[in-house]
């Protein structure tokens, strides 16, 4: 785990040593988000116990209006430069509800064209427009503001990002928002402490050498649709903590909560061209952040491919990169566990987020002694989720986030079958 002032700081020049495992694990289990994300997700994740037990209402439901009401009914636009903005094609792509495949909103669709846009905004911002000038205590106040209009409206977010990802109330409840606030409120904190370092020349004491933190410049920030929302919080809130400008580019099958957020940047009162969000395909968007000379820093959340053209394309650019990529979590079981309660929280490591985390536990190696009594265990539980519509009460497992992944993920379960794995539960269409 990298902790949030080892991302602050990267952005600022160079990263600092991160915590240590152990010690990140105990900072992580001491903090209320991490009591919220227990409280409010487990229940919802494990099959033998209601998925209404860390609900608001006594009877376990969702007190909130019809989630679809918060969506607008016209194409979400771009924000660049401090205005909402179509594209400049002024064409649109529909985004699909993971749970039905249906379209529940239009995106304005940018292209090349609209991201030189948003860059020059951003390259303005910090060349010449008050953003620089600020003081690290006015912009800990924006994003202060920005951190308070987001739990005003958590609602509204949660409706936008549980219909546009699949995911569980629950999750987005106390766990997900709530970090996407916090990481607002412990920015604003960080923004007014980045602090440097002097190092003696000599032994005297009478020379020193001295380090100063500054801003990168433009930013670019790509991030993935397994988590738009938090993510993108969590990124864009160090990046501006630091001092620097930001183009963001959402996931195209999960951009509505950061076109969104947009309005949230916006009503706290940033500084024209500080933050500009563009909607568009990876090959002309992300091509042009990533080839843009303009821009200063690229940061990527994403799958190891996308990373590895993306850090092709900004070659040619000698831009400071920082990618995110997948992973292979692997979980080591040893004889002498509590098997039962083992199988639970391997299966809460692995089905999290219907299993779309780059961390996810999808490995397991297991002693021989307990193997098959773990397997059955983990069968049974399998077994026994309910899918579906993540505002629905009882359901504790969402959808894939399009079909088109759910026939990628199926296609690994038949390579695996045909180079001999044994398939225990799962599998079908």
């Amino acid at each position: 785990m990298t902790s949030a002032s080892h991302r602050i700081i990267h952005l600022l020049g160079r990263p600092i040593t991160a915590l240590s495992s152990r010690s990140s694990e105990r900072v992580m289990r001491d903090s209320p988000a991490w009591h919220g994300y227990c409280n409010g997700i487990v229940a919802a994740a494990m099959p033998q116990q209601s998925c209404c037990s860390g609900c608001d209402t006594p009877e376990g439901g969702w007190r909130m209006p019809d989630p679809i009401s918060y969506l607008k009914k016209e194409p979400y636009p771009m924000y660049i430069n401090g205005q909402f903005v179509p594209s400049g094609c002024g064409d649109t792509f529909d985004v699909a509800s993971p749970v039905t495949n249906e379209t529940i909103a239009q995106v304005y669709r940018g292209g090349r064209a609209d991201a030189q846009k948003a860059i020059r905004a951003a390259r303005t911002a910090f060349d010449h427009g008050p953003w620089g000038r600020m003081t690290q205590l006015e912009r800990s106040q924006l994003l202060l503001r920005a951190g308070e209009i987001l739990a005003r409206r958590q609602d509204e977010f949660i409706a936008i990002e549980g219909l546009n990802c699949g995911k569980l109330w629950p999750s987005l409840k106390y766990y997900e928002l709530p970090s996407s606030i916090d990481a607002f409120q412990y920015a604003a904190g960080r923004a007014r402490c980045v602090e440097g370092k002097t190092v003696p020349v000599d032994g005297g004491g009478h020379y020193l050498n001295y380090v100063v933190w500054q801003p990168y410049g433009v930013v670019a920030e790509i991030l993935p649709w397994n988590g738009p929302l938090m993510m993108g919080c969590q990124k864009v809130s160090s990046i501006l903590a630091a001092g620097n400008t930001v183009v963001i580019k959402p996931p195209s099958w999960a951009p509505l909560s950061l076109l969104e957020l947009a309005t949230v940047f916006d009503e706290a009162g940033f500084p024209p061209g500080v933050v500009n969000i563009i909607a568009g395909p990876g090959s002309s968007v992300g091509d042009e952040l990533a080839q843009s000379s303009e821009v200063d820093m690229l940061s990527l959340t994403g799958g190891t491919d996308t990373g590895k053209r993306v850090y092709a394309a900004a070659a040619g650019s000698v831009k400071q990169i920082a990618l995110e990529l997948g992973g292979k979590s692997p979980n080591i079981v040893f004889e002498d566990v509590d098997v039962d309660n083992t199988v639970r929280w391997a299966f809460f490591g692995f089905t999290l987020n219907s299993g779309q985390v780059c961390v996810a536990g999808t490995r397991l190696i297991l002693h021989e002694s307990i193997y098959d009594q773990f397997i059955e265990g983990l069968r049974r539980m399998c077994e026994s989720v309910t899918p579906g519509d993540g505002f629905q009460q009882g359901v504790n497992f969402g959808p894939l986030i399009s079909r088109e992944h759910y026939e990628h993920v199926l296609s690994y379960i038949e390579q695996g079958k045909r180079e001999g794995a044994r398939l225990v539960t799962g599998g079908f269409t």
